[in-house]
């Protein structure tokens, strides 16, 4: 992935930053990019509070029984939905980023049912972040083939 979308990493991070604002409501927030080249493409984000038509519709039209039942979007899902058959999935990365309350960065592996969908759709190049494994918080992603540790998190 990345020196390319170091660009668009950059972007992310701004923004799932201006999204959370400090907010301490939640043990964490967890937020989704689809990035083509260097430009943000899509950003979804977890609605843990709220059902959703997205989750309810991935849910039928996978055959997904979690989200039939209980319809709450996951940011993967959210981010996907809003992509259209104009790009090329294989020119897309889908960018996963978790952070706690205080803005450590968590894990943000997409849970199972995302990684069908995401498998089932198509998408291939998909990255997350883990948890940070010292004080500095520096952002650690991983694909489960290759990790990067980016310095200016």
């Amino acid at each position: 992935m990345i020196n390319m979308e170091e660009i668009a990493l950059k972007r992310a991070l701004r923004l799932m930053r201006q999204e959370w604002k400090q907010n301490k409501s939640r043990a964490s927030f967890h937020y989704a990019f689809a990035i083509r080249k260097s430009r943000i493409i899509a950003f979804g984000k977890n609605n843990l509070l709220d059902a959703s038509k997205k989750a309810l519709k991935i849910g039928r039209s996978l055959n997904i029984d979690k989200w039939k039942e209980y319809p709450y979007i996951h940011a993967e899902c959210d981010v996907i939905s809003q992509l259209d058959e104009k790009y090329d999935k294989s020119d897309l990365i889908i960018l996963s980023l978790r952070i706690n309350r205080t803005g450590k960065f968590r894990l943000a592996k997409p849970c199972i049912n995302c990684q069908k969908t995401l498998e089932i759709l198509g998408y291939n190049n998909v990255w997350w972040s883990l948890s940070s494994d010292d004080n500095s918080n520096k952002l650690i992603l991983t694909n489960e083939k290759e990790s990067i540790k980016y310095e200016d998190a």
